[in-house]
């Protein structure tokens, strides 16, 4: 973990994200107290921004009430480790419903999170991602993003916006005109002050393909014009953009794919 550091001061970035914990498993690593010292020391001095990624095994949307107590668990230890760490909050995934459609799991993801988000530390903020809708997956929509979100405290649970997310959910925000309306419908339904991060990836996949594929930066169906169309627009000024690609050689971290994010961003 504090190898992040260093990595993190090479590439010149201002802001990571990282997995506490194995994304594919339940079993935890353990955050002794004097690591999480000397990382929240090396963040200070370095001026970074920390963002943990909670696990890809949760679900607050399953059937299953011993996986619903794994998701919440989950997520509130990622939240106590963001904490420690010294970051800005956790990004996770709502799950699937499998097919039973929003309505029948709404009440259930907003009685889980707004207790989680409620008593986690102050200084973290809970903040769930949408999704590309693949396999029932919640949040590709804004309606389901604000029918969510409109329940639960502003203060403490905010949004993650994915662009190829987006772009495979439907969403043409790689012209100029569509981001422009995703913007405003994104400002009705959900707010523009839940907004804190992007998860600034290319696309494998089609403009409405409803698949979650990232690619390198520029490489994609998104493209480079498409990427710099979203990093200026004014209502992403002033957030974090994470990569989570590829690599152009499929190693991470990546250079080059920050190279280009920055010389796209700054064009």
């Amino acid at each position: 973990m504090l190898a992040a550091l260093p990595r993190a001061k090479a590439l010149g970035v201002q802001a990571m994200q990282f997995f506490a914990s194995s994304p594919r498993s339940w079993q935890r690593r353990i955050i002794e107290p004097e690591t999480a010292a000397a990382f929240r020391v090396g963040l200070q001095e370095q001026g970074l921004e920390l963002w943990i990624h909670g696990s890809y095994l949760m679900n607050f949307a399953t059937e299953n009430s011993a996986a619903l107590e794994q998701a919440r668990q989950s997520l509130s230890q990622d939240l106590a480790d963001c904490a420690a760490l010294g970051g800005k909050g956790v990004i996770f995934h709502l799950g699937s419903h499998r097919g039973r459609g929003l309505a029948e799991v709404v009440s259930q993801i907003v009685t889980s999170l707004g207790p989680i988000a409620g008593s986690a530390p102050a200084s973290v903020l809970t903040v769930i991602e949408n999704s590309a809708g693949m396999g029932g997956s919640i949040g590709s929509k804004l309606e389901e993003l604000g029918e969510i979100t409109k329940q639960l405290p502003k203060d403490r649970v905010k949004v993650c916006l994915d662009t190829q997310h987006l772009f495979a959910a439907g969403y043409p925000i790689h012209e100029s005109a569509g981001l422009d309306r995703f913007v405003a419908d994104f400002d009705a339904k959900v707010g523009l002050d839940r907004l804190v991060a992007v998860h600034c990836n290319d696309s494998k996949i089609v403009l409405g393909g409803g698949v979650d594929r990232h690619e390198n930066i520029g490489d994609g169906l998104i493209g480079e014009s498409g990427i710099q169309t979203i990093t200026h627009h004014a209502a992403f000024q002033n957030l974090p953009f994470l990569l989570e690609v590829p690599g152009v050689d499929h190693t991470l971290p990546d250079k080059d794919n920050v190279g280009r994010l920055r010389r796209i961003a700054q064009s």
